[in-house]
Parts: structure tokens; C-alpha cells; sequence
């Protein structure tokens, strides 16, 4: 079995190194490479340096944007013809997989033009998170369109949480439902220090420093406090998130982006994790903190609280009151130990939902289903 898989429009190999994520990316590919004998080949918006990274990791094949048409210039103009480059090495491939919506017109053109199967994995729903970000009205339109393209023309399209399945069967048409299925994403199960030999007064929280994250939320909510918050990632609101935690005379270390090995042994570090997102898909970094024995805590919207049960997996708190109560979970947490059986609950929901193995398993099948249905 050989797959295409075609990157996220304007990603690469070299950008997946930069964040931090490449090692965590390719172990899946790694997995089924080795266990189940599929094979893959890459095509990325890098030059020649993807080839490079991407020969650390074992032996993969790879098209880059480059190697077709050596300038970036209009970059998204040539993304729409770089399918009719792509086909001629349609024999290599007898699936082609998107790994996320946008930039899957080069899949779904591809598709067209090759008559192979098209396999659309998606994270969160493009057009929600265009809403939610204030995206102007005409991006809103094509990220709808492109879904709905998507959906019409994928053999499989798969979400990673039940509140984009129901968005999609709520508002989407002309597509066929057995073909849209829920796929959560997956962690590395990790052997960690009990939880009980955590905490000094400090938590941790992880992602890019965006509106969306949310962190003005949780710094205001450490104000006056003892607690240390160690911030992982990198962003626009740097300097305006320095500042707030100057005037609130919190102790924020900002750390910048981490390989996501260093991100794991930060989280086993520490006790508590929180997240107050406005908005999320499914969250791989809630589910890598869990897997690490952290507590988590996180705000209370929908695709939080499919993974975090209040009190049994996690704590949630609303960020829609002005007051927060972090620090009042925190301390009931540690007057009551509740962290102890919280922090095994976690890990076993991990366990049981968000395995590699369990991942590995639903992708073969996947693969499987698209072959015998096309």
C-alpha cells in the first residue's frame, strides 16, 4: 500500500522542526511504515533543505514545492496547478491523503485529475475557527466551500471531535455520512513520576501566545498569587502578554518553542496544566498532559469538555465570568489531594482513547475501507 500525503498549505518539513512538532508528526508515519509495510511519499511547500530533516528520520520519499517550480513567488496560484505536476507519479501512490483542509484543493484536484482515491484528515473545522478568529466574510466563504468541496469529493473525511461531527451533518450537504467518521488525535503513552511529587508552586501552559489561548485569562487569574506559570510557545502577543504579567506581578517564564521530547519532560515536571482556549479542535497537548500525570484545567468549551469530565479527568472553569476560580480549584485540589486519583483517570482515559497504537490500528483500517470502496 503506498501513500501521497500532502501537507497543510505553506508547511513543510522545516516548519514542522521550527514548532517543535517534527518528532511527534513522523512517528506515525514511522509506525505504519515499519509495522504495517505502508508506504509514503511527502509532498511539502519546502525547498531542499525538507530533504535534509526528513533523511533523519528514516527513508522516505518526498516531492517538495521546489523541486516543481524553484520560486515561491505566487505561491498560491501554483499550489492550484501543482496537482497537474503531481500526476505523473501517480503510479507511486494508490491513495492520496490530506492531513488537514486547508490546502486540500491540490488533493482534491489531484483526485480529479488521477481518478485516486482522496483520504481528508482534519484537526478542527477550518470554517469555525474562521468565525471564531474574525476571519474577513470572503475567507469565511471559501473555507466553507472548500469543506464542502472536501466532503463531496473524499472517499473518507475524518474530525477529531464529536461537536465537529454534529457541526458538519448540521451544516454541510451533497455528501455521503458513512464517509465521515470521528477520529480523535493520539499521544505517546508516557511513564511519568507520580503526580504526588509534583507541584512547588508552579503550572504550566502550552501553545502559541494568540487571542485564541487566551493566557490575559489565566494571568489575571494567578494575580497576587505565589504560583510560577511556565509558558511554552511562541507568538505576536509577547510583549503585551510581559507586560500584563508585570502589572499583575505574576511570575510568568516565557520559553519559547520546545521539541515537543522537551515539551513532554516539562509536562511530567509539573502537576497542574491549564488551558483557557475561547475556542479548540481536540487538543493534542491537553491529551499529551494527561498522558504526563498533569491535572488539567481548562475552560469549559465544547471540545474541552469532551475530553476533561469536571472532577473525575480534570477541572473545568467558565471563561465567560469575570472572576476566574483556578486558584480555588488549585487549592481544593491540594487541600483534598484530588489530584492523586484525577491524574490516574486521566492517564487511563489516555489510555483507553488516544494510544499511537489504537491511531496506528483506525489508520490501517481506514486505508483499508477507502481501497475497497473506491
Amino acid at each position: 500500500m503506498r501513500v501521497l500525503v500532502i501537507f497543510s498549505y505553506k508547511y513543510s518539513f522545516k516548519t514542522w522542526k521550527e514548532t517543535g512538532n517534527i518528532d511527534r508528526e513522523l512517528q506515525l508515519y514511522k509506525s505504519l511504515k515499519n509495522n504495517d509495510n505502508i508506504e509514503f511519499t511527502f509532498f511539502t511547500y519546502g525547498d531542499p533543505s525538507d530533504r535534509e530533516i526528513l533523511d533523519e528520520f528514516g527513508k522516505f520519499d518526498l516531492i517538495t514545492y521546489f523541486d516543481i517550480f524553484k520560486s515561491y513567488k505566487n505561491l498560491l496560484i501554483k499550489s492550484i496547478l501543482a496537482p497537474f505536476f503531481l500526476r505523473k507519479y501517480s503510479d507511486n501512490f494508490d491513495i492520496i491523503k490530506c492531513i488537514q483542509l486547508n490546502g486540500s484543493w491540490v488533493g482534491i484536484i489531484l483526485k480529479i485529475l488521477t481518478k485516486k482515491p482522496l483520504y481528508i484528515k482534519t484537526g478542527f473545522d477550518q470554517f469555525i475557527f474562521s468565525i471564531k478568529e474574525k476571519k474577513s466574510f470572503l475567507k469565511r466563504i471559501l473555507f466553507y466551500l472548500l469543506t464542502q468541496l472536501g466532503l463531496m469529493n473524499s472517499n473518507l473525511y475524518t474530525v477529531a471531535s464529536k461537536h465537529d461531527v454534529s457541526f458538519i451533518n448540521k451544516y454541510y450537504y451533497f455528501f455521503n455520512s458513512k464517509k465521515l467518521k470521528l477520529r480523535p488525535n493520539w499521544v505517546e503513552i508516557i511513564e511519568d513520576k507520580k503526580v504526588k511529587n509534583k507541584y512547588e508552586n508552579k503550572v504550566i501552559a502550552i501553545g502559541r501566545l494568540s487571542d485564541q489561548k487566551n493566557y490575559s485569562f489565566i494571568i489575571k487569574s494567578l494575580e497576587n498569587s505565589d504560583i510560577t506559570l511556565e509558558i511554552l510557545g511562541s507568538g505576536e502577543l509577547l510583549n503585551q502578554l510581559k507586560n500584563e504579567a508585570y502589572q499583575k506581578k505574576v511570575n510568568v517564564k516565557f520559553l519559547g518553542n520546545l521539541r515537543n521530547k522537551e515539551v513532554i519532560e516539562k509536562l511530567k515536571e509539573s502537576r497542574y496544566f491549564i488551558i483557557a482556549s475561547k475556542y479548540e479542535g481536540n487538543p493534542k497537548v491537553v491529551l499529551e498532559a494527561m498522558s504526563s500525570g498533569c491535572v488539567v484545567i481548562a475552560s469549559s468549551i465544547p471540545n474541552n469538555t469532551e475530553i476533561i469530565k469536571d472532577g473525575v479527568t480534570g477541572f473545568v472553569f467558565s471563561i465567560d465570568e469575570e472572576e476566574s476560580n483556578i486558584l480555588k480549584i488549585i487549592n481544593k485540589s491540594e487541600e483534598l489531594k484530588l489530584y492523586e486519583s484525577i491524574s490516574e483517570n486521566a492517564k487511563e482515559f489516555i489510555k483507553k482513547n488516544n494510544s499511537l497504537e489504537l491511531f496506528t490500528s483506525q489508520e490501517v483500517d481506514d486505508y483499508k475501507y477507502i481501497l475497497n470502496n473506491n
